[in-house]
């Protein structure tokens, strides 16, 4: 039985973005499979986030149990996803990172949760000061 790829979201233009933020742009990556009874979890709380520049992908595992329909009816949050059969999370994880447009790439599972609304925001403003210290020849201490 050959499965063809189901695929959708938003694909945001990330390369104008870019153009007209200085903001990192954040890529989170999650591997579902028959998770239709948790993913509303992780939805709702990258869709709380405050920080404007999240790339989200998900990579389904050929799901049957109605998780699909849930990445459909999610679109707009969901830069890209894709459902078709793997052997397992990592492979999962490695077909995701070929659509990367992120500076920076964060794993977070089905049913996982962020923890708080501004979690990305401040994560992405730690990530601007280290780095400009780093364009500046400075190596940051663990204090930063």
């Amino acid at each position: 039985m050959n499965i063809q790829r189901q695929q959708g979201g938003n694909q945001r233009d990330w390369e104008e973005v870019r153009q007209h933020s200085d903001l990192p742009i954040i890529t989170i990556i999650t591997s579902t499979y028959n998770v239709v009874q948790d993913l509303h979890w992780t939805i709702d709380s990258i869709k709380k986030q405050t920080y404007p520049n999240i790339q989200w992908i998900i990579a389904d595992g050929a799901s049957t149990d109605g998780t699909v329909a849930m990445l459909g009816a999610n679109n707009e949050l969901i830069d890209y996803w894709f459902s078709e059969p793997d052997t397992g999370i990592y492979d999962a994880w490695n077909k995701a990172l070929e659509h990367v447009k992120g500076d920076w790439v964060q794993f977070i599972g089905a049913g996982d949760e962020l923890y708080e609304t501004n979690t990305l925001e401040k994560v992405a403003l730690h990530l601007k000061k280290r780095l400009s210290k780093l364009r500046a020849g400075v190596w940051p201490s663990s204090t930063c």
